[in-house]
């Protein structure tokens, strides 16, 4: 709206230095030959169509955000995500929507990393870390199932977890090994890990098994004498 016009740049100023990152860390360069985001009114959150995001109109007024500070700045990476995930790779079927959702909400917390440093990665995946238990205690399923309750959260925190296992150099060529792959087309949590089978050597299906496929996580008593 003209009232918010001064907001704009600080708002979506970032979105090319987005859109470069995402491109040096998936090794795959933005898919479409533009991209753009409208707000607009009587909506809610974001939504990936192709080359063209759609947001909610009060974005720009950070007065809305008073209990997410990080909302602003994490919807514009999260859709621009989209670009890569979900939009040029789209899940096979429902059961595999986490791959588009996870990693949607995983990549902000790479941008930020690589953009203010450690500190700010873990601050956003402790949110992330926070949602999913409040998810999960409402509602328990797996990340790979039909109408998944932790498809956004759980997806980001497994994703980080891959990559710390299998190291920043290792996991990204699988993540271009996957878009390459199946750019333009669909895939599932398999061909994921196919991907990284293909990519680095590691079979991972106790990963699978344990983090894809079953619901829940570990729970641990401990007491000291």
């Amino acid at each position: 709206y003209p009232e918010d016009s001064a907001l704009a740049r600080p708002l979506f100023g970032r979105t090319p230095d987005m859109m470069e990152v995402f491109t040096r860390l998936t090794g795959v360069p933005y898919p479409w030959t533009k991209y753009a985001q409208t707000t607009v009114a009587d909506f809610i959150g974001g939504m990936e169509n192709v080359s063209a995001t759609t947001l909610v109109d009060w974005l720009p007024d950070a007065r809305a955000y008073h209990d997410r500070p990080w909302y602003q700045q994490v919807l514009i990476p999260h859709e621009l995500a989209h670009q890569w995930f979900g939009d040029l790779v789209t899940a096979e079927n429902w059961a595999n929507y986490w791959l588009n959702e996870g990693f949607a909400e995983f990549m902000p917390g790479q941008y930020w990393h690589a953009k203010l440093g450690e500190a700010a990665e873990d601050d956003y995946y402790w949110d992330e870390y926070r949602q999913y238990l409040a998810k999960d205690a409402r509602r328990r399923t797996p990340l790979a199932t039909y109408n998944s309750s932790v498809a956004y959260p759980k997806g980001a925190l497994v994703l980080r977890m891959l990559k710390q296992h299998l190291g920043a150099e290792r996991f990204w060529a699988a993540i271009r090994l996957y878009l390459t792959r199946h750019g333009g087309g669909t895939a599932s949590s398999d061909d994921l890990r196919q991907a990284v089978l293909d990519a680095t050597g590691a079979s991972l299906g106790w990963f699978w098994s344990q983090w894809i496929y079953q619901a829940g996580h570990p729970e641990f008593a401990v007491s000291a004498r």
